[in-house]
């Protein structure tokens, strides 16, 4: 069975960490997209061009 390509929300999290002048770090949670751009380009109608 081929399923098309469907989109999907990500959940996940941003990490930084800085160790000079003086040692910082932070997380931060965040939401990213997963779209299927080339199933979206061949569907009928495509996508639109900026």
């Amino acid at each position: 069975m081929n399923l098309p390509p469907l989109p999907h929300l990500g959940f996940g999290e941003v990490r930084h960490t800085r160790l000079r002048p003086r040692r910082n770090a932070f997380v931060y949670p965040t939401c990213f997209l997963m779209l299927p751009m080339r199933a979206l380009k061949r569907a009928p109608g495509g996508l639109p061009l900026n």
